[in-house]
């Protein structure tokens, strides 16, 4: 560079590209450049071993200052339910309060008919994520979470994810009825068609979610089978996850401006 006809008077440093000889694609590996700072660069290059005459225009480049990070769900062990023979559906379904509260080795995160005895039952669950470190600032660019499913008795559902900033800790029975209350737009959706057995699996949050994500304290979400998020009464049996008690955690990736 020193000997190219355009001079820098900072520092510079010459990359060769990662691939060899003359190639159509160029790869160029940087070391971790600081966030926020401005960087120039140009290419330059030779062909069959002797220097092109011709180079690249200048570019500047500013990286933002990127992070991430992962957040486990507070030690919330219960889930919400409400358990009705002789009843109907939206009378389980629109009900404004549990008939339990349950500390288990599993979450229940379905809906269960029992027609035998004109029964119904659904199980919703909560989420807490401390999430106050983020800077009031940061952009969320990607948020997942991940937590590990086994199956109820019958089958598979979908899973939503509904924002749900006023439930408690620990629950109380109107949580169930509140929970109930929060549908469209959801913050995410897990396709029942992703199961594969007993395993971990990931949610991702869309914009709305990544929106939902309290900067400033304790983000609040809620699980709901697919079927209870859309009103959709159950088939005959239990359907939707079981979560093994096992953190549910919130994995985030964000930047922030530079100014």
């Amino acid at each position: 560079m020193n000997t190219d006809v355009r001079l820098c008077f900072v520092a510079y440093q010459d990359n060769e590209q990662d691939e060899a000889g003359d190639t159509l694609l160029h790869t160029f590996t940087k070391p971790l450049w600081t966030p926020c700072r401005p960087y120039w660069f140009y290419f330059h290059g030779e062909i069959a071993g002797q220097p092109s005459p011709s180079t690249s225009p200048y570019f500047q480049v500013l990286l933002p200052d990127c992070h991430t990070a992962s957040i486990d769900n507070f030690n919330w062990p219960w889930y919400l339910g409400r358990w009705e023979n002789n009843s109907t559906y939206l009378a389980v379904h629109n009900a404004l309060t549990a008939t339990m509260v349950i500390p288990s080795w599993g979450r229940y995160v379905f809906q269960e008919s029992r027609p035998w005895v004109n029964g119904w039952n659904i199980y919703r669950y909560g989420m807490l994520f401390d999430t106050a470190f983020i800077p009031n600032d940061a952009i969320i660019d990607k948020a997942t979470l991940t937590t590990y499913f086994t199956t109820p008795v019958t089958g598979i559902d979908h899973i939503a994810v509904v924002n749900a900033p006023f439930i408690h800790d620990p629950p109380i029975l109107g949580d169930y009825g509140y929970i109930g209350s929060q549908t469209t737009p959801f913050l995410g959706w897990w396709d029942k068609n992703e199961w594969h057995g007993t395993d971990w699996y990931t949610i991702e949050l869309n914009e709305e979610g990544r929106n939902h994500i309290n900067m400033k304290g304790v983000t609040r979400w809620a699980l709901r089978a697919g079927g209870d998020a859309l009103s959709i009464p159950p088939p005959e049996g239990q359907w939707g996850v079981i979560l093994w008690r096992k953190p549910i955690t919130l994995n985030l990736e964000y930047h922030i401006p530079c100014p």
